[in-house]
């Protein structure tokens, strides 16, 4: 006869919780404790001395994973599976180094969480547990506070033909590559975004859609999931529409709304501004922890930029987070980097050369960054987006996903993912 065990689930969101109760019905589980992360999951473990735990780790991952750590410290004997829907080998590593014994892919399979049970002996047995005893369960009803944001940098440009968005999605692209972690891409120009022109990706729903739903209802993680478009460097990109008819104007408190959900949901956020400076890009270098104003060197490019940064040095709280990137640097210039920096009255943060590889990248709708080969260009993004997200980029980087372990569904990335419905 199956011994049924004691078990704790720890997931801050309701529906991925609701779906785990479902799910756990088909296995020798019964459920003593529900919370979300923080104290309240600690304190739970300590009361109910579950033999199993199973805990969602989701992005921002800081609150997950120090959940996970104390449940350990608190049930050493106790087995821990983590879930979790990031794509990434260094998440899993984190999930296995805080304490976990397994981490399988969610949403979860019952194969694979039965085949995980088995794998290990389970131990604090409780044999006389049977389901009647459903009333006892302990329902957390001060699920912990939203874990910290994930980090937002703002690529601005006030002149078009500059390569602010080449620049954005290739930061993403970097990022994602060299840690594994969980990017969006997001194209703020309603009308002529080209982000997914520039990836080669035919989205099916666009900013517009995702800050419909923020207007009428709670967004939420399968929401966003939905609304997006994962690229196979790893990135997930929200493009703006691509049609005339699909156009629909955004407010800057909507667009605010999506932003700040966004960086509770991905490690770091990648916000495309358009050149005109008006509320949403305000709004965009308001929430942005860096805002790279992005420049040639030709004459009209960095006269403009200085107009720009003489505009933000009225604001102390965005122009602290302003740096300006100069792209497209040929050795034969006009304009030199000492009367660049006079100009515009900024520092130069990084230089981005010349470079036919970018060009060529850009007609398959694949980063520069993530080609085969070390361009100059792709070079000076690593190191750029190295210095934003604090790694020191590797010699090599290979695609995100072939680096993902432990990644149990066998579930590949797509270049374009077709929806019917947001909601």
């Amino acid at each position: 006869m199956t011994t049924i065990q004691r078990a704790m689930l720890v997931d801050s969101s309701p529906d991925s919780r609701a779906r785990m109760q479902h799910l756990l019905t088909k296995a020798p589980l019964f459920i003593v404790a529900e919370s979300g992360y923080g104290q309240r999951a600690t304190a739970l473990a300590v009361a109910k001395r579950p033999a199993v735990a199973l805990v969602s780790v989701e992005a921002p991952l800081e609150r997950a994973l120090n959940t996970l750590n104390t449940l350990r410290a608190e049930l050493p004997e106790a087995m821990l599976i983590a879930y979790t829907s990031h794509r990434s080998a260094a998440v899993v590593k984190e999930a296995m180094r805080a304490g976990a014994d397994g981490v399988l892919a969610a949403p979860v399979d019952g194969t694979e969480l039965l085949a995980m049970l088995a794998g290990r002996e389970l131990r604090l047995t409780d044999p006389d547990l049977t389901p009647e005893l459903t009333s006892t369960v302990d329902h957390a009803t001060d699920v912990a506070p939203a874990t910290p944001r994930g980090k937002i940098f703002t690529v601005y440009h006030v002149k078009g033909g500059v390569g602010a968005s080449t620049i954005a999605a290739n930061l993403a692209a970097a990022i994602a590559t060299q840690t594994g972690s969980r990017v969006l891409a997001m194209d703020l120009d309603s009308r002529f975004g080209d982000l997914a022109t520039l990836m080669d990706l035919e989205p099916e729903f666009s900013l517009a859609d995702l800050a419909d739903v923020g207007r009428t209802a709670d967004l939420d993680r399968e929401i966003l999931a939905r609304a997006t478009t994962t690229h196979e460097s790893g990135v997930d990109f929200l493009c703006a529409a691509r049609r005339p008819a699909d156009w629909r104007p955004i407010s800057a408190q909507q667009l605010r709304v999506v932003i700040e959900f966004a960086a509770r949901m991905y490690d770091y956020v990648i916000l495309d501004a358009p050149s005109a400076l008006d509320d949403m890009t305000a709004t965009a270098i308001e929430l942005a922890d860096r805002t790279l104003l992005v420049s040639s060197f030709d004459r009209t490019s960095v006269y403009a930029a200085a107009r720009v940064a003489e505009m933000l040095g009225h604001s102390p709280a965005s122009a602290a987070g302003v740096r300006l990137v100069l792209n497209q640097v040929q050795e034969e210039r006009v304009i030199d980097d000492a009367r660049a920096r006079e100009s515009v009255g900024l520092e130069i943060y990084a230089s981005i050369p010349f470079d036919p590889a970018v060009i060529e990248a850009s007609q398959s709708g694949t980063p520069v960054v993530t080609n085969t080969g070390r361009s100059s260009a792709a070079l000076a993004l690593h190191a750029l987006a190295g210095d934003l997200a604090g790694y020191v980029p590797q010699a090599e980087s290979a695609p995100a996903w072939d680096r993902v372990i432990g990644w149990a569904s066998g579930r590949e990335p797509v270049k374009t993912q077709r929806r019917r419905a947001l909601i």
